[in-house]
């Protein structure tokens, strides 16, 4: 989904009719907000404000000295970014970053990013990888009915043929060093103790898994 904008045109006293200003929405990897970047076709450089990327403290691979279209010559430090177009909700892009090489220095403009045309080029072409997102939604343990032999302080103890009616999910111990119990619907448990909680969860206990019989 392609999330660039424009710019209002303006019109001066005289008549003259500027060019519209293109934007576009940018992540940077290592940056956690989206980054609002003007695309500048006619640029030679991309360039990247200085204080954007201060934290990131990227490799310097050269300076450049930078002749605006007025005002006094910059130094600019060549750095290497990691970007991607950045795709509004519900979509999401899911091409990898790509680096590319900005001139770091203070940029005199309302943004902290302006893409030269062979970025801005580079960024469409990842724009087929934009997708729409799939809501992810999280299941619940949940047992419908149970037959037990007997109880003990350590839980509900279960009869050798005994079977679990309906789990729609999987039953795990909560100690680091036990292993994942996974039960499917209609399975037979043997000899297995099963700890319940105030919470409502239940969990293996593997210890009496191995001395019960």
């Amino acid at each position: 989904m392609n999330t660039t904008y424009t710019g209002e045109v303006s019109t001066m006293s005289t008549g003259l009719l500027l060019s519209e200003l293109q934007y576009t929405n940018v992540l940077i990897e290592g940056v956690t907000e989206p980054v609002t970047a003007l695309e500048d076709n006619v640029a030679e450089v991309a360039m990247v404000n200085t204080g954007l990327v201060r934290h990131l403290h990227l490799p310097v691979l050269d300076k450049i000295i930078i002749r605006p279209v007025v005002g006094q010559m910059v130094e600019a430090d060549l750095v290497p970014l990691k970007i991607k177009p950045y795709a509004a909700q519900p979509y999401t892009n899911i091409a990898p970053y790509v680096e590319v090489i900005f001139a770091a220095c203070e940029l005199a403009t309302d943004v902290n990013l302006i893409l030269c045309g062979s970025v801005v080029k580079q960024l469409n072409e990842l724009r087929a990888y934009d997708i729409l997102k799939c809501p992810v939604t999280r299941s619940e343990v949940v047992i419908d009915a149970v037959t037990t032999r007997s109880m003990s302080p350590q839980g509900q103890m279960f009869d050798d043929q005994s079977t679990v009616q309906h789990v729609d999910d999987k039953l795990s111990d909560d100690d680091e060093d036990d292993e994942t119990f996974n039960v499917a619907s209609d399975d037979t448990v043997s000899d297995v103790v099963f700890n319940t909680h105030d919470d409502g969860s239940v969990t293996v206990n593997n210890s009496a898994r191995h001395v019960m019989h």
